[in-house]
């Protein structure tokens, strides 16, 4: 069973040769493996076209002719079908209420930088703002989060170093002050001289 939909044209008379454009189109649209009713027949005889499966379905002379639909919201909902076929993507939810569907996204991928953008959004929600100045505000919290844990990482990693270094001074201070020898190069130079 396929889904038909027409397009929302003006509807005109019906043309003096109907009678042979009916039968000439029913033999074009069954030569693509289409079986128009007689509701689409008079839609399409009064100039209309019809949308099966993403494919424009239109009389052209004495044929009926599959076209893809290149219509721009086609395709967009071609892209939101995909996306919550493929991917989960609730249109519904981002269209109504964008802010809240990326925040549960970024809480799933990074709850810290979701916490600290929650925490921005609730102290902003007194001031009126555009979409685009809390979609900036947005990413500007999410790039400081970022820089932190950046940060953090890099001193964690300077801390080890430091220990493993001070770790590593230590017993070799200990070696040293063990055989009467404070630096490494007059260790050396105190064996080439015995």
């Amino acid at each position: 069973m396929q889904n038909w939909t027409q397009s929302r044209k003006q509807p005109r008379p019906l043309p003096d040769n109907h009678e042979l454009l009916t039968k000439e189109w029913r033999e074009s649209a069954e030569s693509l493996g289409l079986h128009i009713g007689e509701q689409q027949m008079q839609h399409l005889l009064r100039g209309g076209s019809l949308y099966v499966d993403g494919s424009i379905i239109a009389p052209q002379g004495f044929e009926i002719v599959r076209k893809p639909d290149t219509r721009p919201d086609s395709r967009i909902t071609q892209l939101w079908q995909h996306l919550s076929r493929n991917h989960g993507v609730s249109s519904t939810e981002i269209r109504h209420n964008p802010v809240a569907s990326y925040l549960a996204q970024l809480g799933a991928s990074a709850p810290e930088a979701a916490a600290r953008l929650a925490s921005t959004l609730q102290q902003d929600q007194n001031t009126m703002k555009t979409p685009v100045t809390v979609l900036s505000d947005m990413l500007r919290a999410i790039r400081d989060a970022e820089h932190a844990q950046r940060i953090s990482e890099t001193t964690e990693r300077a801390r080890r170093k430091a220990d493993l270094l001070r770790g590593g001074l230590t017993s070799r201070n200990k070696k040293q002050t063990e055989t009467g020898f404070t630096n490494p190069v007059n260790e050396q130079k105190t064996r080439r001289d015995i």
